[in-house]
């Protein structure tokens, strides 16, 4: 917290003794608080905030714990050996200025991405014969970045700086091999591809990066704007039933459309749009669904395409925000937020905080009173953030049936790995065994903390019906202490069963004595027996 304190207040321009006098403290308790020799009390958080002119929230050290989470997966990569910064270095390094916390985190994502490409290619080449000169050239970049790569994970013992030089000359080879892609057949976009037309694909199941995720916990998944701009939206198609949950949103919102943006609705069969959930035919001014989505999945699809075609801008303000994301994420981060705003058109926040607290978080009553689906209500409850009304701080993570991280969301302080997956412990993975039934979790992490998740998998259809559907698996959980407030907890036990070890995932879990352990855990020798057991 002391970190936090010292960073705000360099960012102000203000010395101790300039901010103790605002805050009427004394300059030497100021410091004892910033090196972390003294609690940060509430009384003293208001002053202080209310001394730098920011949000109480920034003073939580959320950003700071969200900037070490990344770090210490980052330096839990086999790139960086067996001897990686210590907890103490990388805690410092996390309250460093966040710029270079970032740049640092970007630099490692280029550099995984790079490793991904080469190896996915050395397995092209291998399968394909490729006489071109760029295949050439391809094949010299492929084995610079897998030798580049070999190195830094076989000596550990590389200084910091001769790494960081390693790790430019793959990003720069990276983006060369990504260039010499679009000279090949099918490398690039196919110009003679004949639909004009951009696909509006729907949020629910569109695989998510780890990028969003950051752009969304940098703002703790709360938009005032996106709520309100959602809010007027409501209001203009339903009038005075704007606040009745069971309103006939269904029906009103086509209208609106139709009146405001002179664009119609027109479903057709699935075989008629393969492919496509929706799109937008332009010359026809008709927003096009297909049949297979259901009645509440339309409706999202409406909303959402009034988010992305809305002349007040309200998704570009909330991009041009501090934290900014990078200009390559701008596209996926207006994806997200026009997510965010269907979600609050369907579920306005003040009717639906009261309902989730009335009906004690309920996962299944929550659809069925505001006549939407399952993971969409569990996606609406990590937005309830509102300084002063909000609700229970969620995690959110979704997996395909492979395993892929899908979305996922640091809510509730559980740290949910950027990269290589989930726990396989975590009931998430249990989910597919019954489909359709919730499944909740006692779990208990390496540091003691305990945990409820929510499980249950999601099922779409395909848009078009001779495609398979799609499947996948939806937790959301908080802290443990939250179970009276749960419904889907009655009848539990939480003091005689004993909670299910988890971790986060194999890399960045300490115990050693799993049996469903796949990799190493970082910095922890590991007995290998006959068996394959660890």
């Amino acid at each position: 917290m002391g970190a936090t304190v010292r960073r705000l207040r360099r960012d102000g321009g203000l010395t101790q003794a300039a901010l103790a006098a605002r805050a009427g403290i004394s300059t030497s308790y100021l410091n004892l608080i910033e090196h972390n020799r003294r609690p940060l009390t509430d009384a003293v958080a208001m002053a202080l905030a209310e001394a730098m002119e920011i949000d109480p929230h920034e003073l939580s050290g959320s950003e700071e714990a969200r900037m070490f989470a990344g770090l210490l997966e980052a330096f839990s990569d086999p790139l960086f050996g067996d001897d990686p910064p210590s907890r103490e270095d990388l805690l410092a390094l996390a309250a460093a200025p966040q710029s270079v916390v970032q740049a640092l985190l970007k630099l490692h994502d280029a550099y995984r991405f790079a490793r991904e490409e080469a190896r996915t290619l050395a397995e092209r080449l291998a399968d394909e014969t490729l006489a071109s000169a760029p295949a050439a050239d391809i094949r010299g970049l492929v084995a610079s970045i897998r030798a580049f790569g070999e190195i830094l994970h076989d000596h550990a013992d590389i200084g910091r700086d001769e790494r960081m030089r390693f790790l430019q000359i793959l990003v720069r080879d990276a983006e060369h091999l990504t260039e010499l892609l679009e000279q090949l057949p099918g490398g690039g976009r196919d110009r003679a591809d004949p639909s004009p037309t951009p696909v509006l694909s729907t949020s629910l199941g569109a695989p998510g990066s780890g990028e969003e995720a950051d752009f969304l916990e940098a703002r703790n998944n709360f938009f005032p704007a996106l709520e309100a701009a959602a809010e007027g939206l409501r209001r203009a198609a339903l009038g005075a039933d704007a606040d009745r949950p069971d309103a006939p949103l269904a029906e009103a919102l086509p209208k609106l459309l139709a009146s405001r943006f002179d664009v119609g609705v027109r479903i057709v069969p699935g075989e008629a749009a393969p492919g496509r959930t929706a799109h937008h035919n332009e010359i026809g001014r008709q927003l096009i669904l297909s049949e297979m989505l259901g009645r509440e999945t339309r409706t999202f699809e409406i909303a959402r395409f009034i988010a992305l075609s809305s002349d007040d801008r309200v998704l570009d303000h909330c991009l041009v925000e501090d934290p900014r994301p990078a200009p390559e994420l701008t596209d996926v981060c207006r994806d997200a937020l026009a997510d965010y705003f269907a979600r609050a058109v369907l579920m306005p926040y003040t009717a639906f905080r009261n309902a989730a607290h009335d009906l004690r978080y309920d996962v299944a009553r929550l659809a069925m009173r505001f006549g939407t689906a399952f993971d969409a209500v569990c996606h609406r409850l990590t937005t309830l953030r509102k300084p002063g009304d909000s609700g229970i701080p969620f995690h959110l993570v979704r997996v395909d049936i492979a395993g892929n991280v899908m979305r996922r969301f640091n809510g509730s302080g559980l740290r949910i790995a950027r990269y290589g997956g989930v726990c396989p412990r975590w009931n998430l993975h249990e989910a597919f065994l019954s489909p359709g039934s919730i499944r909740i979790q006692h779990a208990e992490t390496p540091d003691g903390a305990r945990w409820l998740n929510i499980a249950r998998t999601v099922t779409e259809p395909p848009p078009d019906p001779r495609h398979p559907a799609t499947h996948s698996a939806l937790a959301i959980g908080c802290e443990a202490s939250y179970a009276p407030r749960l419904a889907h907890v009655d009848g539990l036990n939480l003091e005689s069963g004993a909670p299910t070890p988890i971790g986060i995932n194999c890399r960045l879990c300490s115990r050693a004595d799993c049996r469903q352990r796949v990799f190493r855990p970082l910095g922890i020798a590991m007995r290998h027996t006959p068996s394959g057991e660890s």
